[in-house]
């Protein structure tokens, strides 16, 4: 199977730029994993065991367990709960990463002057155009008679 989807769709999906999208594009293509075929890909990825740390409801798996602190979310305490909603972006969606948003902004700052530009270069045409079709037909000039 092969897969082609360009480059600035899989940014926007995962949240980073295309530069570093492509930079662990080459990093990974550089691994054993790399190599393999989707097929083979897939069955390695079978073969792995996943260890699974499943909390059980309403125990504390963070750094605070053993101070009692209470049970808040998804096993954190709500201090540490808080501090990987601000630095993750949380649960949903999540945050763009810093070079991710300077990247957008510039692109879309980038985007925005030239339309701008081609706003500018419209209504420069248009004067032109007023301009040159008023030299070409200027209409009946009328000369005042001298007596």
């Amino acid at each position: 199977m092969d897969i082609c989807t360009p480059r600035r769709i899989l940014a926007a999906v995962v949240h980073v730029c295309e530069a570093t999208l492509f930079k662990r594009l080459i990093e990974f293509e550089n691994t054993d994993s790399g190599s393999l075929t989707i097929e083979d890909f897939l069955a390695k990825a079978d073969e792995e065991p996943v260890s699974k740390c499943l909390a059980k409801s309403g125990e504390v798996l963070c750094e605070h367990k053993d101070k009692g602190a209470e049970h808040f979310s998804h096993g954190l305490c709500e201090e540490c709960y808080d501090n990987f909603t601000e630095l993750s972006g949380g649960l949903e969606g999540g945050a763009d990463p810093p070079a991710f948003q300077r990247a957008e902004k510039q692109r879309l700052d980038a985007a925005k002057r030239a339309k701008e530009a081609a706003v500018d270069e419209a209504i420069c045409e248009l004067h032109n155009s007023d301009f040159e079709d008023n030299i070409m037909s200027p209409g009946k000039v009328t000369v005042p008679e001298h007596t």
